[in-house]
């Protein structure tokens, strides 16, 4: 699945040297919204998602501006990272509750759906059973 990803940055390299690295944060694609009317917990979560990444960029702007030159990007992304991570950070605990009610969310819309198809198998049973081709083959 996804959504635990989704939100968390995390340092990847492009190269093979500590200066390509770079911050990458999943994120659920806001035009879906579009297509297919979605539950307001997954736009909670599209949200916090894009506030976390400007709040990381943010970060990451401040911290290139005050770092040294001998600082590797993977160092600086480092510090980024352990910034946005700070256990007081109000938007890092928003996304988690997001998450988690979004998870809960399709949780019901999947067993919703499995009632709902066991209902529709159920019902098509009993029409056969029940139903004119039995009756016409003389079973009552």
């Amino acid at each position: 699945m996804f959504l635990p990803y989704v939100g968390e940055p995390s340092i990847l390299k492009y190269g093979s040297t500590e200066d390509d690295a770079f911050i990458l944060i999943p994120q659920f694609d806001p035009g879906y919204d579009r297509y297919d009317r979605q539950a307001a917990e997954f736009r909670q979560v599209v949200l916090r998602t894009w506030m976390t990444t400007n709040q990381v960029f943010s970060y990451m702007v401040e911290a290139t501006e005050k770092s040294k030159p001998e600082e590797s990007m993977t160092t600086i992304s480092e510090s980024v990272i352990r910034v946005y991570r700070n256990p007081e950070n109000q938007l890092l605990e928003q996304l988690k509750l997001a998450k988690a009610n979004l998870d809960k969310k399709w949780l019901q819309m999947k067993h919703s759906h499995l009632n709902h198809q066991k209902n529709i198998q159920d019902q098509e049973v009993g029409v056969f059973k029940k139903g004119p081709c039995i009756r016409a083959m003389g079973v009552t």
